[in-house]
């Protein structure tokens, strides 16, 4: 499929294997979840939430069932519709989590469960499935709207750019007290542009240095997000104490 559909972005190989690392993350936070069940702790992990979790496991198989006969425009919509859906039911979580989680009221191992389990867990899934959207995105644009090659490649890496920069803004003013302690967002990033740049470096080509730039970037960002996290924690605490 990969060579049906080429673009300059394809990842190695080796990049499929993320994924069970991935899928075992969610079974971890939904072993959780079934746990916390037996504890009285509210229902922030409720049935919804898990309606669309399904809904969007069911989608990304979709997807690599349509992909596998090539029918990557409907796989494109697809696999966007899968995003959406793991999405929507993060942040529900999040608001559900904000609004019942009394730390004086529920031991630190549950919140600690769902900062690393959960948030952190469905973030890097989010991610990951982003990451494969904009790959098929820019195989639409190549092999059905007839843009050339560098040029799709070119746009779903610039689309790339303003969705990094537009969530490093809102997670750090709007979402911020919510998002403290969800890092894998951009490490997950690094590791999808780190294959797809060693599968495809080309000092000579436009797209190869527009990559290594947004890597760049994702890097320094998540740097900067880690220590403005630790400086406003460590100032709490003083405060506090």
């Amino acid at each position: 499929v990969s060579d049906t559909f080429f673009v300059t972005m394809r990842p190695q190989s080796w990049m499929e294997y993320v994924w069970y690392g991935i899928y075992g993350w969610q079974l971890l936070w939904m072993i959780q979840a079934i746990a916390i069940q037996f504890h009285k702790f509210p229902a922030v992990l409720n049935s919804f939430v898990f309606l669309l979790f399904l809904s969007s496991t069911i989608l990304t198989a979709t997807w690599v069932v349509f992909l596998n006969r090539l029918m990557v425009t409907a796989a494109c919509i697809v696999l966007f519709s899968a995003v959406f859906l793991t999405a929507l039911a993060l942040v529900l979580i999040y608001v559900r989590f904000n609004e019942y989680y009394d730390p004086e009221e529920h031991p630190a191992c549950y919140f600690w469960g769902f900062q690393v389990l959960v948030f952190n867990g469905i973030a890097c899934y989010v991610v990951w499935l982003i990451y494969h959207a904009m790959l098929i995105l820019a195989a639409v644009l190549t092999y059905r709207e007839d843009i050339t090659e560098p040029t799709s490649t070119t746009v779903v890496l610039i689309l790339m750019y303003v969705l990094v920069l537009v969530w490093f803004i809102l997670e750090n003013t709007v979402f911020l007290w919510s998002t403290r302690y969800t890092f894998s967002i951009y490490p997950t990033l690094v590791t999808a542009q780190v294959a797809s740049a060693l599968g495809n470096w080309d000092p000579r080509m436009r797209n190869s240095i527009i990559l290594v730039m947004l890597i760049a970037m994702v890097c320094v960002i998540f740097v900067f997000r880690v220590v403005r996290v630790a400086v406003r924690l460590k100032r709490s605490r003083k405060t506090y104490s």
